[in-house]
């Protein structure tokens, strides 16, 4: 048979708020050691049953400094640059290879149909 809670979720929200009151963060051990009683389990339960119910904090944006952030857009610009002309390269390279095969293509069926 299991025993009975000996403390509340009110008690447990009332030190585990005062606790948090001072600025320091309220873990099951303290809370425990502020009730005075109760076990370990059913105190760390009925923690985070107050902890779900805890507004969070909002995250604040991280932010780079405007130095940083100049370098690293010039460095991807130069980047892009870079890759850009690469690929513009192997463009003209393959359009002057498929203008070449074109005309060996002519060439071939020229002298095909001058066969007998």
């Amino acid at each position: 048979m299991a025993r009975e809670t000996t403390i509340s979720q009110e008690e447990v929200n009332a030190v585990a708020d005062s606790i948090r009151a001072v600025g320091i963060k309220p873990t099951a051990r303290r809370v425990r050691d502020g009730l005075g009683r109760g076990s370990m389990g059913t105190v760390l339960k009925l923690l985070h049953v107050w902890q779900s119910g805890q507004a969070r904090a909002p995250e604040s944006p991280l932010t780079l400094p405007v130095a940083l952030q100049r370098s690293l857009i010039d460095f991807i610009g130069q980047e892009v640059a870079a890759a850009k002309l690469s690929v513009e390269q192997e463009l003209v390279s393959a359009q002057q290879a498929q203008k070449d095969l074109i005309s060996e293509n002519e060439s071939l069926l020229g002298d095909l149909a001058g066969l007998p």
